[in-house]
């Protein structure tokens, strides 16, 4: 169950189908999503558009590697989906990352994430050695580059969150489209507290 009064962010929405699936589960009371690329905050808002006039969901341009415009502690959840915790490359950036999430989270609220697990199988993996950090790699299918995590690594960035649950998973459906992308035991589902 949920409570009417609690805060949900979801970092990089996407075309918005997560928060959509929470809203129908009534996971949350209110809602913001963000996400860099017009694309998405349109698609997202025209998806959502009932409830954004009601005032359960916010959608917004940001990046979530900088200063992002909440207060501190205002979510009881954050999650991200192989969105920025993936997609950015820089360490700088990276750490300015982690840091939102833990300073945006209330006492007791919780980050859950999947990202891309370094000793995972990667049939569509390609290794670019002028990317300088072997936990960066390039993906066939567009070229984006992806950072990978170890264990040990999630625990450093996320130090100042106590870690309840971090499980080896295979699959993940891509937030633009439908295909699902299997690789072996290739990500992290973690859930971190606050507190």
């Amino acid at each position: 169950g949920t409570c009417s009064n609690t805060n949900t962010l979801e970092i990089g929405c996407g075309f918005g189908r997560n928060l959509l699936y929470l809203l129908e589960n009534k996971f949350s009371g209110k809602y913001v999503g963000i996400d860099q690329t017009d694309i998405s905050i349109s698609k997202t808002s025209s998806l959502l558009n009932n409830y954004i006039n009601h005032g359960i969901v916010k959608i917004l341009k940001e990046n979530a590697g900088e200063q992002l415009p909440f207060s501190d502690e205002s979510f009881d959840c954050v999650f991200d989906i192989m969105s920025a915790i993936t997609f950015i490359p820089d360490e700088d950036l990276r750490l300015r990352y982690f840091d939102n999430i833990c300073r945006l989270l209330k006492p007791g609220g919780i980050y859950f994430f999947l990202c891309v697990r370094t000793e995972g199988f990667f049939k569509d993996k390609i290794l670019d050695p002028n990317l300088g950090d072997e936990s960066l790699f390039k993906r066939k299918f567009d070229n984006m580059i992806e950072k990978s995590y170890i264990s040990d690594e999630l625990e450093r960035y996320l130090h100042k969150l106590s870690l309840k649950k971090l499980d080896v998973v295979s699959e993940h459906i891509r937030a633009f489209g439908d295909e699902n992308f299997e690789r072996e035991n290739g990500f992290w589902f973690g859930c971190f507290m606050k507190g």
